[in-house]
């Protein structure tokens, strides 16, 4: 197999293994952010008023073939075992060998926004304490492992935690549409702009199928699931050509010629298109 980097890879909150949120977390906060607790089948993480946010790290999440590649190699009994293979580096790294892989570029806590987006002050404290972890992670083996950071949707906040990810020797971080206080178009963000100029950071975007609004009633959308679940899975990963447009049209790039903006797990088929309208 041809040696290859995985430009999309993730660790996410159901891998972590401890309770690193809730330790960090001042007096006020402690009941606000994610918690890791022990349940009759097995360690999940839930959010503040959610009982099953997550599901239990030694269960499948679906069915596959490679859900079954991953059975093989004992990815859920490890978990089950507080050894989760993307958070643990020796396991993480003989998974990269099995897959032909060198090195990852791996997105993180991709969902976390969803759960605290009515919690800036909680998320921000997350996000702080996630990039302390992935800074000590990388560090275990700096040629292959890239965790990106994800940043607050505040600007001036997001400000800081870009400056202290490049602190920590991270080398870029993921922007969330969903908690953004204000379009990307608008004049307030131009501070971030400015640093991940400055740092060298390389601007992440994920795909986020959630930015799709099914329509219908809850109702109508629960007798024909599968339709609405086809649908979103279908335009799902054009859902981020709004804020590649936003970036472009309102002179991001044209201002800041230093910043390497990507697209993660976006697809390309409809860029062309797309990049036409726009012209």
């Amino acid at each position: 197999m041809q040696p290859a980097i995985s430009a999309d890879s993730h660790l996410d909150i159901g891998a972590l293994t401890d309770n690193i949120f809730v330790e960090a977390a001042p007096a006020a906060l402690k009941a606000r952010v994610p918690l890791l607790s022990e349940g009759s089948d097995g360690k999940r993480w839930t959010y503040p008023g959610r009982t099953a946010a997550q599901p239990p790290q030694n269960h499948a999440a679906a069915q596959g073939k490679n859900y079954a590649r991953m059975r093989a190699t004992d990815f859920y009994r490890d978990a089950a075992a507080g050894r989760p293979h993307p958070s643990t580096v020796e396991l993480r790294l003989r998974d990269q060998d099995l897959d032909g892989l060198v090195a990852e570029v791996i997105y993180g806590l991709l969902g976390l926004d969803n759960g605290l987006r009515q919690d800036p002050e909680a998320l921000a404290l997350c996000y702080r304490v996630y990039q302390d972890w992935a800074a000590e992670f990388a560090g275990k083996a700096p040629d292959r492992l890239f965790p990106l950071v994800p940043v607050s949707g505040v600007p001036d906040t997001a400000v800081e935690e870009a400056r202290r990810a490049a602190s920590l020797g991270l080398r870029g971080i993921e922007i969330k549409p969903r908690v953004a206080v204000k379009p990307f178009w608008h004049p307030i963000w131009e501070p971030l702009w400015d640093v991940v100029e400055e740092t060298g950071l390389v601007l992440h975007f994920h795909s986020d199928i959630m930015l799709i609004e099914p329509k219908g009633a809850p109702e109508d959308r629960d007798a024909h699931r599968m339709v609405n679940q086809a649908l979103i899975g279908s335009i799902g990963k054009m859902a981020n050509a709004e804020y590649l447009g936003t970036i472009i049209l309102s002179g991001v790039l044209e201002r800041h010629p230093g910043i390497t903006l990507v697209m993660g797990e976006s697809d390309i088929s409809w860029l062309p298109h797309y990049v036409d309208r726009m012209a």
